[in-house]
């Protein structure tokens, strides 16, 4: 509506009056210069020293609002840098906040400048005409009705001023005397007491509910003291005509109006904050529900506020994660002074300081333990997000944490364990490994490396297919499929896994059972190739063997049946040998004798004859020659014999000499 009115309207906020809006017809005073989102004395530079700052200030700072007719001002209106002058009807009036606080203006201007300067014109034409009467007679005429002109004009800026309150969405009404009769509603203020006559009405009388509710009294005071009164969010049940009656809120402004310097009536200015007052009911309803929902929440929250993060809200979960210490009311630094060099004091800034949400999962916060004063290392995953107060501007921090110590001691536990069997999988001369549901590893141990050329960790992800080759995988698919399914296997088989590569392997497969799904298989993978082959070749050992003692047991045999023959012949010997000493030794013993009996027997002198001596000696020599080869013959001749029954031909003939 502002935007269209035909009267030159803004409003300014702030103590700087900043434009935010500025309608057609008040841009158009100052042609192409930028207004909106610059303070008045930055857009209009020419303003300085002419009172026109000091008013606004002067309404901003006491909520009185201001009013003049044919305000000089000296304006550039061409963007030359010369200003001109200019007359104004302007009317500054403050606006206010949901708290009653003024934070802008509202500013209506309307240019009377023409007027200004033709009523002037007209005022020094009648003293020409005093010296000039019959002359400018009809001069005089004229500007008399130019005069009457500007008077109607004049009319018409007042009526102007009409349509704009009756256009402006603020409920405007001016009451006049002690009984406060309503000489003038617009239609924002009527449309709160719909059915209702209210000009030339008493306002008690036109609307009687003012009356308990305390308004008639508040305008009797500003009637009797002259005192501006601001209002907020003054409740008031309004009665309808059909249905249940209305309740409202009002922010507004009673001034007193005051004509030749006496009051004869007040001025209202006022706003229905029934959406404003009912929202920030809704608001503190909600956040009192939100306060219940912290104080009763699980998780630790709490609520830090300003620059020094004042702790403003702690619920039981985040008392007791510091038992025994004062928190509500305490910057966070005095609270725990222990975090100060810690990164969650730092991460705490941040937030404050960019309005950035940050969020830790397990950051390490040594905090004094309660009991003996020891600093204990506590770990905490939280939330640090910024509280935003109504304007916009971070006022706060909201934490929500848990305490997440017994987790992470239990993970990195997990992890040492994880180490250690890692450690001790990668020291291991077996394959050990994890296959998911999918055939692919999620853990490989480093047995695998030298088999397959890679890391074990390069392992991971890979499907066994490709990992095994396509000539070895089909030795192993079935038992894959089997445990799978949930049975445990224990296999042993050849894998060609690529040329000059094969491995004999004994392999266990034990499936990993949760909540009665199999979730994959652990592997175990023993290199049994040399064992193989060593059985192989035992196994050809032992044929050889089997062989040798077929042949052996042959042999036995025939050396059985030998050594049968042997003793027979042995025992022939001995017979042999026993009868051969008796036939020879009786002929040896007899031819002894004789030649015994000779020497005795023959004289001497015959003995001593040369022949018979020397039959004597050869016969001696043929006794000791016939003893001693007797033994050797009958050796010789049992030899012969025994070598003679090993022979093929047992009829053999014996040496005769062994006869």
């Amino acid at each position: 509506m502002l935007l269209q009115l035909p009267a030159s309207v803004a409003i300014n906020r702030g103590p700087a009056h900043v434009y935010e809006l500025v309608n057609p017809r008040y841009q158009q005073l100052f042609r192409s210069r930028p207004l909106l989102g610059r303070p008045i004395s930055e857009a209009l530079p020419e303003l300085r020293g002419q009172g026109i700052l000091e008013k606004l200030d002067h309404v901003y700072q006491t909520g009185a609002a201001h009013y003049d007719l044919e305000q000089e001002t000296w304006v550039d209106i061409t963007d030359s840098g010369q200003p001109e002058r200019r007359y104004y009807n302007v009317l500054f009036h403050p606006l206010r906040d949901a708290q009653g606080q003024v934070d802008g203006l509202l500013n209506f201007a309307y240019d009377v400048t023409e007027q200004v300067l033709a009523r002037r014109q007209v005022e020094h034409l009648n003293q020409e005409l005093e010296v000039r009467v019959q002359q400018r007679t009809q001069q005089a005429l004229d500007l008399q009705a130019d005069l009457l002109a500007a008077a109607q004009r004049q009319a018409q800026v007042r009526e102007t001023f009409y349509q704009v309150f009756e256009q402006t969405p603020a409920a405007i009404c001016i009451q006049r005397g002690p009984e406060h009769r309503y000489e003038y509603a617009n239609q924002a203020y009527r449309d709160f007491f719909p059915g209702r006559p209210l000009i030339g009405q008493p306002v008690a009388e036109a609307l009687p509910e003012t009356v308990d509710s305390g308004v008639v009294a508040l305008l009797d005071r500003v009637y009797q003291t002259g005192e501006t009164y601001n209002g907020v969010e003054l409740p008031l049940l309004i009665a309808q005509p059909e249905g249940p009656p209305r309740q409202m809120y009002f922010t507004f402004t009673y001034q007193a109006l005051r004509e030749n310097g006496a009051i004869v009536g007040i001025s209202t200015f006022a706003y229905n904050v029934v959406e404003q007052v009912l929202a920030r009911q809704q608001s503190e309803a909600e956040r009192q529900r939100l306060k219940r929902l912290f104080m009763q929440a699980p998780a630790a929250i709490c609520i830090l506020a300003g620059p020094d993060l004042v702790y403003e809200l702690v619920n039981p979960g985040y008392e007791a994660l510091f038992p025994g210490r004062e928190l509500l009311g305490k910057p966070i630094l005095e609270a725990l002074p222990e975090i100060a060099d810690n990164r969650v004091y730092e991460t705490f800034r941040q937030v404050y300081d960019t309005g950035c949400t940050h969020e830790e999962y397990a950051l390490l916060i040594p905090l004094v333990r309660p009991t003996d004063g020891v600093l204990e290392d506590r770990y905490f995953r939280y939330v640090q997000q910024p509280r935003y107060a109504a304007e916009g501007r971070i006022d706060g921090v909201l934490v929500f944490a848990v305490e997440v110590t017994e987790q992470v001691q239990a993970r990195q536990a997990a992890e040492a364990s994880t180490r250690q069997l890692r450690l001790i999988t990668d020291a291991l001369p077996v394959l050990i490994g994890y296959l998911d549901q999918d055939e692919k590893y999620r853990f490989a141990n480093r047995a695998y490396e030298p088999w397959f050329g890679m890391r074990a960790a390069d392992l991971l992800g890979r499907p066994i297919r490709d990992v095994a080759g396509p000539q070895a995988y089909p030795h192993i698919a079935p038992y894959l499929r089997r445990a799978l399914a949930g049975e445990a296997v224990e296999f042993e088989v050849e894998m060609p896994f690529r040329p000059h590569f094969t491995k004999h392997i004994h392999t266990s497969y034990i499936p990993d059972v949760q909540h009665g799904t199999v979730r994959g298989i652990y592997t175990l993978v023993t290199d049994v190739t040399d064992q193989v082959l060593a059985r192989q070749q035992v196994q050809d050992l032992n044929e050889a063997l089997a062989a040798i003692n077929e042949e052996l047991t042959t042999t036995n045999g025939e050396l059985l049946e030998s050594n049968s023959q042997l003793r027979r012949t042995n025992v022939e010997l001995d017979t042999f040998v026993y009868t051969a000493s008796h036939d020879l030794k009786a002929p040896i013993t007899n031819i002894e004798s004789i030649v015994l009996a000779l020497r005795d027997t023959l004289p001497a002198s015959v003995q001593q004859d040369e022949l018979v001596a020397h039959l004597l000696d050869l016969l001696n020599q043929t006794l000791l020659c016939s003893r001693t080869n007797w033994w050797r013959t009958c050796w010789t001749c049992s030899i012969k014999r025994w070598r003679a029954s090993r022979l093929p031909s047992p009829s053999s003939p014996i040496s005769p000499g062994c006869n």
